[in-house]
């Protein structure tokens, strides 16, 4: 993770620095395509852990891209587990898992979907998709 201010992202922007960007919740994120293009560099495979948003334009750009959708058992899991970490407010779980609804919807538009239920069991799943 890079933080910077507002100023710094909107340069980044100006200047086409990003793969795909997009604000979520409050904040704003990006991949920066010079972090991208560093690792795939050294022949390592890149992941990027992005919202909907950011799989979008990266699907437009870049059609040939494998994505995968991890998705909660339920939502009323999602709820436990957020509530579970303590560290959000009540707004702010309400509106995430108001956005998780909406992004469960579009779960079909992504080459693969993966239920995280058992963790060790969803880590190897995906690690199965990336070794294909």
């Amino acid at each position: 993770y890079h933080f910077m201010d507002d100023e710094a992202f909107d340069r980044i922007i100006d200047e086409d620095g990003f793969y795909e960007h997009a604000q979520y919740g409050l904040y704003r994120y990006g991949t920066l395509k010079s972090d991208v293009l560093e690792r795939a560099g050294r022949g390592k495979t890149v992941l990027l852990v992005i919202d909907v948003q950011g799989a979008d334009s990266i699907r437009r750009k870049y059609p040939e891209t494998v994505s995968v959708f991890l998705e909660p058992p339920s939502l009323e899991e999602l709820e436990r587990r957020l509530r579970g970490r303590g560290t959000d407010s009540e707004e702010s779980i309400v509106r995430r898992l108001d956005a998780a609804k909406r992004e469960m919807e579009r779960a079909g538009e992504y080459t693969y979907v993966v239920v995280n239920d058992v963790l060790d069991e969803t880590v190897e799943k995906v690690y199965n998709l990336i070794k294909r």
